[in-house]
């Protein structure tokens, strides 16, 4: 991500709003990840745009899983 010149900042606050059990802002289009197969039951946001992080969170016990960061066709090929 930083060859990319992503703001990483951008990345870590998400996290931490995840972390501390917060719903996110409208402008992160987070869902649920039902139809693909590789992520089923996770979460997904958008940090910018074209930039994902793919994320579950187990439970009660704020076991947070990050499963993958990039953009669409990184993630989906």
């Amino acid at each position: 991500m930083l060859k990319q010149g992503k703001d990483l900042s951008k990345l870590y606050n998400v996290i931490e709003k995840i972390a501390n059990g917060e719903e996110l802002d409208a402008k992160y289009q987070n869902h649920r990840l039902n139809d693909n197969k590789m992520y089923r039951d996770c979460e997904e946001c958008h940090i910018t745009p074209d930039w994902l992080l793919i994320y579950k969170v187990h439970d009660n016990n704020l076991i947070l899983l990050l499963f993958a960061t990039g953009s669409h066709s990184d993630l989906f090929k």
